[in-house]
């Protein structure tokens, strides 16, 4: 296994949570290098540049509420038209009747 590959298994042990008693040494030993230090850094710099690109933008975010809103409108106005039933807007499908 490469330094690489060593860093990025080092850094999901990190993030997972709790390591046991022998990961802990095993780790602690493993930093010793510098080049794991680097190695390790260079992992946890790609796993935030990762997710910044999978965040929306301000424009982006504020365009998604803007639709959102207009949904949620435009629903409700299909819900006060529906509970209006006196409206010529809507035809009667009494199936039952048939």
């Amino acid at each position: 296994m490469n330094t690489e590959d060593e860093a990025a298994r080092w850094f999901a042990v990190l993030h997972r949570g709790v390591m046991t008693l022998q990961e802990r040494r095993e780790y602690q030993a493993w930093m010793a290098s510098r080049a794991h230090r680097v190695a390790l850094r260079d992992a946890e710099q790609l796993w935030t540049r990762v997710g910044s690109t999978n965040r929306p933008s301000g424009a982006s975010a504020g365009r998604r509420m803007m639709m959102l809103a207009t949904l949620c409108a435009i629903s409700l106005g299909f819900v006060v038209l529906a509970w209006t039933s006196h409206s010529a807007f809507w035809t009667g499908l009494d199936w039952t009747n048939r």
